[in-house]
C-alpha cells in the first residue's frame, strides 16, 4: 500500500489529471471486484453483507467513473465546469456511505438479489437524471469561489455516516473474524477522514484535494482487504473445506453401502441356495406320491376294466390325469424358478433357424394338421441360444395349440422396426385374446381358457417374459377374440440399457 501511495503521489507531480484518474480507477476496480465475487457467492451464504456492499459499490463506482471523466481538464463533457464533477462526486459518496450503513443489518440475512439490484439501479438513475437531465441537483462548486455550503455540509454528513458504519460493523459484525471487522472499521474511518479533507480545498488541483484522494485510496485498499481477501476469500476456503468434508462423508457412506450390499448379496445367495434345495426336496417329495397315485390308477384301470363300473373307471381316469397335470405343474414351476436365477450366455443366434426347427417338431407330433408356418429369413439376435429356443418353443407352441380349431391354421414369425428398435413377433389366426386379459397371461398359472379345451399349465408366456427381461427386453401380447393373437418381444444388445416398450 505504501509503495502504491508513493507512486500515486509521484504521478500527481507529473499530471494531476493522471493522479486523479488512477485514484478513481482504484475505487472503480475494487467496487467491480467486490460485486462480481459477492454476486457469484450469493447462493452459498446466508450472510448478505458482501452482496449489499458489492451491489452498492458497483453503482457508486459507475457514478464515480463518470465523475472522473467529467473532472476539470478531461474535456469529455464539453461546456461543463468543475461543478458537474463535484455533483457526481457527492452523489457517489452519499450512495457509498449509505451502503456501508445498511450493510451491517444484513450480516445474518440475505436480501433478494434481484430486488436489491433493481433498487440500486433506480437510485442511480434518479441521481444521474437529477444532475444531467432535470438539473435539480444542488450546486456544489463555484469557479473562483470554491465549495458551496451544500457541498461542505454533505461532506460532514457523509463523514458521519462512515463513522456510524464503522460503529455498526464493529457492533453487529460479531460473526465476522476479528481481523476482518477491524479492517472494515478502519476503512470506514479513513473514508470519513477523506471526506473532511474534501471540505478544505478551494481549487480542484489543491493539496487538500490531493490528500483527500490519497486517503480515499487507503480506504479502498483496506476495503479490498476486509471484504475480498479477509471475507470472501475465506468464504471460498470455507466452501472448499465444507466440500472436502462432504466428499469424505460421501466416501464413508459409499463404503458403508458397499458393505451392506455385500452383506445383502451374501444373504440373498444363501436364501437362493436354500430355496433351490427346498424346491427340489419338495418336488421330490411331491413326485413320489403322485407317481404312486398315477401307477395305482393305471393298474386299477388295466385290471379292473371287466369288473368296475363306468363311473369308477372314469374317476380313475380323472385321478390319473390330475396326478399327471400336477406333475407337469411342478416341472413348470421348477423351470420358471431356474430361468429366473440363470444368467444368459449371449451369442449371435439365428432366430429364423431356431423357429424353423421348433415348428418342424410340432408338425412331426401332429402330422394330421394343416398348419401353414411362415418364418421371415435373416432374423438374428444376440441372445442365449438355449433360452431363445425355450421362448420360441413356448410362443410357437401357444400359436400351434390355439389354432387347433381352424381349418387352415396360419402362424407367422417375423420382425418389424418401431422407434429405431427391432420388435420380433409370433402371430397366429387362432382363438385370439381379449385386451383386458393381455397383461394377465404373463402371470404364472394364469390361463384364460378352460383346461378341458386346451391343455397346458399357464406357464409358457410367463417363461417367455422372464427370458426376454433377462435379455433387457420385454414381451407383450395383442389380439382380438376370434381373430388371432400376436406375441411381441424385444431383446436389448449386451451391456445396453433395458429397452423401453
Amino acid at each position: 500500500m505504501l509503495a502504491a501511495l508513493a507512486l500515486l503521489y509521484l504521478s500527481s507531480l507529473s499530471s494531476y489529471l493522471l493522479f486523479h484518474s488512477l485514484a478513481e480507477a482504484a475505487f472503480v476496480a475494487v467496487g467491480v471486484a467486490i460485486f462480481v465475487m459477492a454476486w457469484h457467492l450469493r447462493r452459498f451464504s446466508d450472510n448478505g453483507f458482501g452482496l449489499v456492499v458489492g451491489t452498492g459499490l458497483v453503482f457508486a463506482a459507475a457514478i464515480q467513473l463518470v465523475h472522473a471523466l467529467a473532472y476539470k481538464g478531461m474535456g469529455v463533457f464539453s461546456g461543463a465546469d468543475a461543478d458537474l464533477a463535484t455533483q457526481l462526486w457527492i452523489a457517489s459518496r452519499y450512495l457509498t456511505a449509505a451502503t456501508f450503513v445498511a450493510a451491517p443489518f444484513f450480516l445474518r440475512r440475505r436480501p433478494a438479489a434481484g430486488l436489491l439490484l433493481g433498487a440500486y439501479a433506480a437510485i442511480t438513475a434518479v441521481l444521474l437524471a437529477a444532475i444531467f437531465w432535470w438539473q435539480v441537483f444542488p450546486v456544489c462548486y463555484v469557479e473562483g469561489v470554491g465549495l458551496t455550503a451544500f457541498k461542505k455540509d454533505s461532506e460532514y454528513i457523509i463523514a458521519a455516516l462512515f463513522v456510524a458504519a464503522a460503529g455498526l460493523v464493529t457492533w453487529k459484525g460479531r460473526d465476522l473474524e476479528t481481523a476482518t471487522r477491524r479492517t472494515l472499521a478502519a476503512a470506514m474511518l479513513v473514508s470519513a477522514a477523506a471526506e473532511i479533507a474534501f471540505t478544505l480545498y478551494v481549487g480542484v488541483y489543491t493539496w487538500p484535494n490531493l490528500v483527500g484522494h490519497l486517503l480515499m485510496f487507503v480506504s479502498v485498499y483496506l476495503l479490498y482487504r476486509g471484504v475480498v481477501l479477509s471475507g470472501m476469500a475465506r468464504t471460498y476456503a470455507h466452501l472448499v473445506d465444507e466440500l472436502a468434508e462432504q466428499t469424505e462423508a460421501l466416501g464413508a457412506l459409499s463404503h458403508e453401502l458397499e458393505h451392506r450390499v455385500d452383506e445383502r448379496t451374501a444373504e440373498l445367495t444363501d436364501v437362493v441356495a436354500e430355496l433351490k434345495t427346498v424346491s427340489y426336496s419338495v418336488s421330490h417329495e411331491l413326485r413320489s406320491p403322485l407317481r404312486a397315485i398315477d401307477g395305482f390308477c393305471y393298474l386299477a384301470l388295466e385290471e379292473g376294466r371287466e369288473v368296475l363300473g363306468a363311473e369308477t373307471l372314469d374317476g380313475l381316469g380323472r385321478a390319473r390325469a390330475a396326478a399327471q397335470h400336477m406333475g407337469r405343474l411342478i416341472d413348470d414351476l421348477l423351470h420358471v424358478m431356474e430361468v429366473g436365477r440363470s444368467q444368459p450366455e449371449r451369442e449371435e443366434v439365428d432366430l429364423s433357424a431356431l423357429a424353423g426347427s421348433v415348428a418342424r417338431a410340432f408338425a412331426e407330433d401332429e402330422p394330421e394338421r394343416d398348419v401353414r408356418v411362415s418364418i421371415e429369413n435373416g432374423l438374428t439376435a444376440n441372445a442365449d441360444p438355449t433360452l431363445a429356443q425355450v421362448a420360441l418353443h413356448n410362443m410357437i407352441g401357444n400359436a400351434w395349440k390355439f389354432t387347433r380349431g381352424e381349418d387352415r391354421a396360419e402362424i407367422a414369425v417375423g420382425a418389424e422396426s418401431r422407434d429405431g428398435q427391432t420388435v420380433f413377433f409370433v402371430r397366429d389366426n387362432g382363438i385370439g385374446i381379449d385386451e383386458k386379459l393381455a397383461l394377465d397371461v404373463f402371470e404364472p398359472f394364469n390361463r384364460h381358457v378352460r383346461t378341458e379345451e386346451f391343455e397346458g399349465t399357464g406357464v409358457g408366456l410367463a417363461l417367455v417374459q422372464r427370458i426376454v427381461r433377462l435379455h433387457g427386453g420385454d414381451a407383450w401380447i395383442a389380439g382380438v377374440p376370434g381373430e388371432g393373437a400376436t406375441v411381441f418381444f424385444t431383446l436389448a444388445p449386451p451391456g445396453g440399457d433395458p429397452l423401453p416398450r
